[in-house]
């Protein structure tokens, strides 16, 4: 065994035996002063085991006479060349930029190594590249990779756009009606409209839900490459849609109308075509003496197939105006029903062909009938009455005639001592429009 004094003198004299070979090399003709290094001869100072930081020393004070590649650097420090020597090579390579444009977030590795990812806008600037032909690849999760070969040239600033293949599909999921939300399972949140959304292939989980309707949960599955779309369509919740009606009708009862209707407006803008609502919108505006938009909502209504009601007051031909109750007129396509509810009158409950009714009008004649039978009304100033000829149901030879006056019509006694029928407001026109519905409801076809 070698004493530890003797060991560091013969390590120190081998390292000043290599130190003077090197410079003994360096000292030959082909190693002049005036003339940069070639490949060659760096190779044999490394094969010689000179010291790393003279040969870089050499390489910095001489030159190069070839144009080193990363391919040279490659071989050199499988060779066996250090740090120093590498990094004093690369300071006389030539080069340039690469400016990568990709999705954001792609994983760039140049000539095989790891060169950084893409910023938010699908970029990365590589600087100080070696200028020689080089091997970009470019990856990202769900996309296919991409390699390209390019060559990149002294000084120069190259764009490299790189466009990556979705390995996946699509999918669009549309909820009506909108604004609706949608939770796509693994892909996030979305208003209204997931449109043509990236996503890996396999089955989602799809909830769509909006306030006031029936949360609906589907599945769909994406293939890879493919543009998958599913529509949902959205049923008003019948719990709320009843709860919403009902509160209507309480502000209908203490006559807010405008509360009444802005609730009826919901109601409808969850479910169009709800027979109550479109029933109950016409009664408000009935109610409201709106006559113009009372109309348009009981047409509305009986083309949707539902019936309208309308109170009204029945005086019994005959009696001169004292004998009136409350009755109720319900509309619908092809039929009219009559509703005396709990009063006393001739006629009983009954529904009848609206093709039953043999003549219809709005007057304020006094009196009605021919020669033997002559009905005498006593009629306020303003007031109208609604006659209508109607053949009974069940005994179509038998005519039953009505006279209707508008709701909340009332007797006034006279200084003459006789009961006079008063209608508040212009009665003429609120039952002229009753008379217009009846019409149009007997015209529909069904």
């Amino acid at each position: 065994m070698i004493p530890r004094r003797k060991a560091y003198l013969l390590t120190n004299a081998l390292g000043n035996l290599v130190l003077a070979l090197s410079l003994l090399v360096l000292a030959l003709p082909s190693f002049s002063q005036n003339r940069a290094l070639s490949l060659t001869q760096i190779q044999q100072l490394i094969d010689v085991h000179s010291p790393d930081d003279v040969i870089a020393q050499e390489i910095r004070t001489r030159g190069l006479a070839f144009s080193p590649t990363p391919k040279v650097l490659d071989d050199l420090q499988k060779r066996g060349a250090g740090q120093a020597i590498i990094a004093a090579i690369r300071e006389r390579m030539p080069i340039g930029t690469l400016e990568i444009q990709a999705p954001p977030q792609s994983n760039v590795r140049l000539d095989g190594a790891p060169s950084g990812v893409t910023d938010a806008q699908g970029r990365l600037v590589l600087q100080n590249v070696p200028a020689a032909p080089h091997e970009l690849s470019v990856e990202k999760d769900g996309f296919n990779p991409a390699r390209l070969s390019i060559a990149l040239l002294a000084r120069e600033y190259k764009r490299v756009p790189v466009q990556l293949v979705w390995a996946g599909g699509y999918l669009t999921v549309r909820a009506d009606p909108a604004p609706a939300s949608i939770d796509v399972e693994g892909l996030g949140h979305f208003e209204n409209t997931a449109n043509d959304v990236p996503c890996p292939s396999g089955t989602y989980t799809i909830t769509a839900s909006r306030a006031g309707f029936k949360t609906e949960i589907k599945t769909v599955t994406v293939a890879a490459g493919q543009h998958a779309s599913l529509g949902i369509t959205l049923g008003a919740d019948s719990g709320f849609v009843h709860s919403k009606l009902a509160e209507a009708q309480a502000q209908l009862d203490r006559k807010n109308f405008s509360g009444a209707l802005q609730i009826i407006g919901g109601v409808l803008a969850l479910d169009k075509g709800n027979a109550e609502a479109l029933a109950m919108l016409a009664t408000v505006y009935y109610r409201a003496g709106d006559l113009q938009r009372f109309q348009a909502a009981a047409i509305d209504a009986l083309q949707a197939n539902v019936p309208v009601s309308v109170e009204l007051v029945h005086e019994h031909s005959g009696l001169s105006g004292d004998s009136i109750h409350p009755a109720v007129l319900t509309i619908a396509p092809g039929s009219i029903q009559y509703d005396p509810g709990n009063s006393q009158c001739k006629y009983q409950k009954f529904t009848a062909p609206l093709a039953n009714i043999e003549a219809m009008e709005v007057t304020n004649r006094t009196t009605e009938g021919k020669i033997i039978a002559v009905v005498v009304h006593h009629l306020a100033q303003g007031t109208y009455l609604l006659h209508m000829d109607v053949r009974n149901p069940s005994k179509p030879s038998d005519k039953m005639s009505f006279s209707f006056a508008t709701d909340g019509s009332s007797t006034v006694k006279y200084s003459d001592g006789v009961d006079y029928l008063s209608s508040r407001g212009n009665s003429a026109q609120t039952l002229t429009t009753i008379s217009n519905v009846i019409r149009q409801a007997a015209a529909m076809k069904r």
